[in-house]
Protein backbone atom coordinates (compact mmCIF):
# COMPACT_ATOMS: atom_id res chain seq x y z
CA UNK A 1 0.00 0.00 0.00
CA UNK A 2 2.88 2.32 0.71
CA UNK A 3 4.38 1.60 -2.13
CA UNK A 4 1.63 2.52 -4.43
CA UNK A 5 1.04 5.34 -2.83
CA UNK A 6 4.89 6.80 -3.54
CA UNK A 7 4.53 5.10 -7.21
CA UNK A 8 1.58 7.61 -7.19
CA UNK A 9 3.33 10.38 -5.60
CA UNK A 10 6.16 10.77 -7.63
CA UNK A 11 4.18 10.13 -10.89
CA UNK A 12 1.79 13.09 -9.91
CA UNK A 13 4.89 15.14 -8.86
CA UNK A 14 6.26 14.71 -12.72
CA UNK A 15 3.12 15.64 -14.18
CA UNK A 16 2.89 18.27 -11.91
CA UNK A 17 5.96 19.89 -13.08
CA UNK A 18 5.30 19.52 -16.43
CA UNK A 19 2.24 21.07 -16.53
CA UNK A 20 3.44 24.27 -14.88
CA UNK A 21 6.77 23.96 -17.16
CA UNK A 22 3.73 23.87 -19.98
CA UNK A 23 1.80 26.36 -19.28
CA UNK A 24 4.96 28.66 -18.87
CA UNK A 25 6.51 27.33 -22.34
CA UNK A 26 2.89 28.07 -23.99
CA UNK A 27 1.65 31.52 -22.51
CA UNK A 28 5.34 32.57 -22.86
CA UNK A 29 6.03 35.57 -25.52
CA UNK A 30 8.15 35.63 -28.79
CA UNK A 31 11.65 36.15 -27.56
CA UNK A 32 12.39 39.87 -28.60
CA UNK A 33 16.04 40.92 -30.00
CA UNK A 34 18.55 43.59 -30.66
CA UNK A 35 17.89 45.90 -33.77
CA UNK A 36 21.27 44.57 -35.00
CA UNK A 37 19.57 41.24 -35.03
CA UNK A 38 16.10 41.74 -36.09
CA UNK A 39 17.04 41.34 -40.11
CA UNK A 40 19.21 38.05 -38.82
CA UNK A 41 16.16 36.39 -36.90
CA UNK A 42 13.18 37.99 -38.97
CA UNK A 43 12.94 34.78 -40.87
CA UNK A 44 12.88 32.83 -38.03
CA UNK A 45 9.79 34.79 -36.14
CA UNK A 46 7.94 34.44 -39.27
CA UNK A 47 7.71 31.22 -39.13
CA UNK A 48 4.40 29.60 -38.85
CA UNK A 49 3.08 28.91 -35.34
CA UNK A 50 2.49 25.50 -35.65
CA UNK A 51 6.19 24.72 -35.55
CA UNK A 52 7.05 27.13 -32.84
CA UNK A 53 4.68 25.36 -30.70
CA UNK A 54 6.19 22.30 -31.63
CA UNK A 55 7.00 19.29 -29.03
CA UNK A 56 10.67 20.48 -30.43
CA UNK A 57 10.08 23.60 -29.29
CA UNK A 58 9.17 22.82 -26.03
CA UNK A 59 11.94 20.54 -25.32
CA UNK A 60 14.09 23.41 -26.07
CA UNK A 61 12.25 25.66 -24.11
CA UNK A 62 12.97 23.36 -21.00
CA UNK A 63 16.37 22.44 -21.35
CA UNK A 64 17.60 25.39 -23.36
CA UNK A 65 21.54 24.05 -22.19
CA UNK A 66 23.14 21.56 -19.57
CA UNK A 67 22.50 24.21 -16.83
CA UNK A 68 19.04 23.78 -17.73
CA UNK A 69 19.13 19.43 -17.47
CA UNK A 70 21.05 19.98 -14.21
CA UNK A 71 18.36 21.65 -12.66
CA UNK A 72 15.23 19.52 -13.93
CA UNK A 73 17.02 16.36 -12.68
CA UNK A 74 18.26 18.67 -9.44
CA UNK A 75 14.21 19.32 -9.26
CA UNK A 76 13.16 15.33 -9.59
CA UNK A 77 16.15 14.46 -7.15
CA UNK A 78 14.79 16.80 -4.45
CA UNK A 79 10.63 15.88 -4.98
CA UNK A 80 12.27 12.22 -4.73
CA UNK A 81 14.10 12.85 -1.66
CA UNK A 82 10.82 14.63 -0.51
CA UNK A 83 8.39 12.00 -0.72
CA UNK A 84 10.87 9.88 0.62
CA UNK A 85 10.95 11.87 3.90
CA UNK A 86 7.11 11.83 3.87
CA UNK A 87 7.36 8.45 3.54
CA UNK A 88 9.98 8.33 6.52
CA UNK A 89 8.12 10.32 8.85
CA UNK A 90 4.72 8.39 8.53
CA UNK A 91 7.01 5.29 9.42
CA UNK A 92 8.05 6.80 12.23
CA UNK A 93 4.96 7.74 13.08
CA UNK A 94 3.32 4.14 13.16
CA UNK A 95 6.75 3.24 14.69
CA UNK A 96 6.13 5.48 17.99
CA UNK A 97 2.08 4.56 18.15
CA UNK A 98 3.04 1.10 17.54
CA UNK A 99 5.68 1.39 20.99
CA UNK A 100 3.43 3.51 22.45
CA UNK A 101 0.64 1.01 22.61
CA UNK A 102 3.23 -1.73 23.27
CA UNK A 103 4.27 0.15 26.26
CA UNK A 104 0.90 0.53 27.24
CA UNK A 105 -0.43 -3.31 26.99
CA UNK A 106 3.22 -4.12 29.37
CA UNK A 107 2.31 -1.96 31.72
CA UNK A 108 -1.52 -3.19 31.65
CA UNK A 109 0.01 -6.88 32.08
CA UNK A 110 2.26 -5.57 35.03
CA UNK A 111 -0.37 -4.17 36.70
CA UNK A 112 -2.83 -7.40 35.72
CA UNK A 113 0.44 -9.33 37.04
CA UNK A 114 0.59 -7.45 40.77
CA UNK A 115 -3.20 -7.39 40.82
CA UNK A 116 -3.14 -11.01 40.42
CA UNK A 117 -0.47 -11.64 42.84
CA UNK A 118 -1.87 -9.02 45.61
CA UNK A 119 -5.28 -11.18 45.66
CA UNK A 120 -3.22 -14.33 45.71
CA UNK A 121 -1.44 -13.08 48.19
CA UNK A 122 -4.41 -11.82 50.57
CA UNK A 123 -5.88 -15.29 49.99
CA UNK A 124 -3.35 -16.89 51.57
CA UNK A 125 -3.16 -14.71 54.30
CA UNK A 126 -7.04 -15.01 54.63
CA UNK A 127 -6.55 -19.06 54.69
CA UNK A 128 -4.13 -18.49 56.99
CA UNK A 129 -5.97 -16.27 59.74
CA UNK A 130 -8.94 -18.87 59.10
CA UNK A 131 -7.29 -21.78 59.87
CA UNK A 132 -3.93 -21.14 61.95
CA UNK A 133 -3.76 -21.84 65.75
CA UNK A 134 -5.54 -19.08 68.81
CA UNK A 135 -5.01 -19.64 72.00
CA UNK A 136 -7.18 -17.67 74.56
CA UNK A 137 -8.08 -17.67 78.17
CA UNK A 138 -10.76 -19.34 79.06
CA UNK A 139 -11.18 -19.30 82.66
CA UNK A 140 -9.81 -19.05 85.84
CA UNK A 141 -10.78 -21.59 88.18
CA UNK A 142 -10.69 -21.24 91.59
CA UNK A 143 -9.86 -23.72 94.95
CA UNK A 144 -10.38 -23.17 98.51
CA UNK A 145 -9.13 -24.47 101.73
CA UNK A 146 -10.77 -24.96 104.66
CA UNK A 147 -10.26 -24.51 108.78
CA UNK A 148 -12.50 -27.95 109.35
CA UNK A 149 -12.90 -26.39 112.94
CA UNK A 150 -13.65 -22.93 111.86
CA UNK A 151 -15.07 -23.41 108.71
CA UNK A 152 -13.02 -20.96 107.56
CA UNK A 153 -11.07 -19.92 104.46
CA UNK A 154 -7.07 -20.65 104.66
CA UNK A 155 -6.03 -20.41 101.07
CA UNK A 156 -7.36 -20.06 97.37
CA UNK A 157 -5.68 -21.38 94.29
CA UNK A 158 -6.36 -19.81 91.22
CA UNK A 159 -5.61 -21.80 87.54
CA UNK A 160 -5.47 -20.51 84.35
CA UNK A 161 -6.88 -22.66 81.79
CA UNK A 162 -6.33 -22.01 78.13
CA UNK A 163 -8.37 -22.64 74.75
CA UNK A 164 -7.06 -23.00 71.29
CA UNK A 165 -9.82 -22.00 69.37
CA UNK A 166 -7.83 -22.77 65.64
CA UNK A 167 -8.51 -25.98 63.98
CA UNK A 168 -4.83 -26.23 63.47
CA UNK A 169 -2.36 -27.01 66.32
CA UNK A 170 -0.48 -24.63 68.68
CA UNK A 171 3.03 -25.38 68.44
CA UNK A 172 6.06 -25.33 71.18
CA UNK A 173 3.36 -23.70 73.83
CA UNK A 174 4.74 -22.43 77.10
CA UNK A 175 3.39 -19.69 79.84
CA UNK A 176 3.98 -17.68 82.25
CA UNK A 177 2.74 -16.37 85.14
CA UNK A 178 3.69 -12.83 87.24
CA UNK A 179 1.84 -11.19 90.03
CA UNK A 180 2.04 -8.19 92.41
CA UNK A 181 0.58 -7.66 95.38
CA UNK A 182 0.15 -3.63 95.49
CA UNK A 183 -1.03 -0.77 97.95
CA UNK A 184 -4.63 0.16 96.78
CA UNK A 185 -3.33 3.53 95.82
CA UNK A 186 -0.39 2.23 93.76
CA UNK A 187 -1.13 2.82 90.06
CA UNK A 188 1.93 0.78 88.38
CA UNK A 189 0.91 -2.29 87.09
CA UNK A 190 3.06 -2.85 83.80
CA UNK A 191 4.92 -6.27 83.95
CA UNK A 192 8.25 -7.05 82.56
CA UNK A 193 8.25 -9.90 79.71
CA UNK A 194 9.12 -13.11 81.43
CA UNK A 195 11.36 -14.95 79.51
CA UNK A 196 10.85 -18.59 77.89
CA UNK A 197 9.88 -21.59 79.50
CA UNK A 198 12.13 -24.38 79.14
CA UNK A 199 9.23 -27.10 79.00
CA UNK A 200 7.39 -26.84 75.71
CA UNK A 201 4.19 -28.71 75.03
CA UNK A 202 1.23 -28.55 71.76
CA UNK A 203 -2.05 -27.66 71.91
CA UNK A 204 -4.10 -29.53 69.21
CA UNK A 205 -7.15 -28.01 67.32
CA UNK A 206 -9.77 -26.85 70.12
CA UNK A 207 -7.57 -28.23 72.67
CA UNK A 208 -7.04 -26.81 76.21
CA UNK A 209 -4.29 -26.25 78.75
CA UNK A 210 -3.85 -25.29 82.05
CA UNK A 211 -1.10 -23.08 83.48
CA UNK A 212 0.52 -24.04 86.81
CA UNK A 213 -1.55 -22.75 89.85
CA UNK A 214 -1.10 -20.16 92.40
CA UNK A 215 -2.14 -19.53 96.11
CA UNK A 216 -2.78 -16.96 97.77
CA UNK A 217 -3.44 -17.02 101.83
CA UNK A 218 -6.11 -15.96 103.80
CA UNK A 219 -4.61 -12.69 105.29
CA UNK A 220 -3.84 -11.76 101.71
CA UNK A 221 -7.30 -12.27 100.55
CA UNK A 222 -8.35 -10.47 103.67
CA UNK A 223 -6.07 -7.61 102.55
CA UNK A 224 -8.01 -7.32 99.20
CA UNK A 225 -10.80 -7.74 101.03
CA UNK A 226 -10.51 -4.59 103.24
CA UNK A 227 -9.40 -2.79 100.56
CA UNK A 228 -5.37 -1.97 101.92
CA UNK A 229 -4.42 -3.49 98.71
CA UNK A 230 -5.14 -5.11 95.16
CA UNK A 231 -4.11 -8.27 93.69
CA UNK A 232 -2.80 -8.11 89.82
CA UNK A 233 -2.49 -11.34 88.13
CA UNK A 234 -0.08 -10.76 84.45
CA UNK A 235 -0.05 -14.32 82.25
CA UNK A 236 1.77 -14.51 78.93
CA UNK A 237 1.38 -17.55 76.87
CA UNK A 238 3.68 -18.08 73.30
CA UNK A 239 3.24 -20.53 70.48
CA UNK A 240 3.50 -20.91 66.79
CA UNK A 241 1.83 -22.00 63.90
CA UNK A 242 1.75 -24.95 61.45
CA UNK A 243 2.29 -22.08 58.96
CA UNK A 244 5.73 -20.12 60.65
CA UNK A 245 8.74 -21.46 62.63
CA UNK A 246 9.45 -17.85 62.86
CA UNK A 247 6.54 -15.91 63.62
CA UNK A 248 6.08 -16.24 67.06
CA UNK A 249 2.05 -15.70 68.48
CA UNK A 250 1.27 -14.25 72.33
CA UNK A 251 -1.77 -14.25 74.17
CA UNK A 252 -1.22 -11.82 77.36
CA UNK A 253 -3.87 -10.19 80.24
CA UNK A 254 -3.57 -8.06 83.30
CA UNK A 255 -6.43 -8.99 85.79
CA UNK A 256 -7.32 -7.39 89.29
CA UNK A 257 -8.91 -10.00 91.56
CA UNK A 258 -12.27 -9.09 93.25
CA UNK A 259 -13.97 -10.63 95.78
CA UNK A 260 -17.87 -10.33 96.12
CA UNK A 261 -17.95 -11.24 100.07
CA UNK A 262 -15.44 -11.23 103.58
CA UNK A 263 -13.34 -14.18 103.27
CA UNK A 264 -12.88 -14.20 106.69
CA UNK A 265 -16.41 -15.07 107.46
CA UNK A 266 -17.24 -18.93 107.91
CA UNK A 267 -18.39 -21.29 105.05
CA UNK A 268 -20.24 -24.18 105.70
CA UNK A 269 -19.53 -27.62 103.95
CA UNK A 270 -23.00 -27.06 101.91
CA UNK A 271 -21.94 -23.45 100.78
CA UNK A 272 -18.45 -24.25 99.63
CA UNK A 273 -17.93 -24.37 95.91
CA UNK A 274 -16.67 -27.57 93.66
CA UNK A 275 -12.85 -28.19 93.72
CA UNK A 276 -12.41 -26.58 90.40
CA UNK A 277 -15.51 -24.37 90.00
CA UNK A 278 -15.72 -20.96 89.88
CA UNK A 279 -17.29 -18.98 93.40
CA UNK A 280 -19.68 -16.36 92.77
CA UNK A 281 -17.49 -14.34 95.25
CA UNK A 282 -14.77 -14.30 93.71
CA UNK A 283 -13.63 -12.77 89.73
CA UNK A 284 -10.78 -11.19 87.76
CA UNK A 285 -11.37 -7.92 85.99
CA UNK A 286 -9.11 -7.07 82.77
CA UNK A 287 -7.35 -3.77 83.95
CA UNK A 288 -3.87 -2.22 82.24
CA UNK A 289 -2.87 -1.92 79.04
CA UNK A 290 -1.12 -5.72 78.59
CA UNK A 291 -4.62 -7.29 77.41
CA UNK A 292 -3.87 -8.24 73.62
CA UNK A 293 -3.37 -11.28 71.05
CA UNK A 294 -1.68 -11.83 68.26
Amino acid sequence: MLRTLAIATAISGLVFFLSISGLAYFASHPPSYPNGEKAEKKAEDEKPKEEERSFRGYINFIFPDALAIFTFFLVIATIALGILAGIQIEFLRRAEHIAADSAKAAKDSADAAKQSADVASANLQAIKDIQRARVFLETITTTFTYNDQTNKITSATFTPVWRNTGPTEAREFWHATSYKMLEIKETNIQFSKPPPAPNLMTLGPHGGGKSTPFTLTADLLSEVWRGTHKFILYRRVEYKDIFSDRDIRHTEFTAQLILARDPGLPVMPDDRPSAGSIPNFTDFEFIGPQNTAR
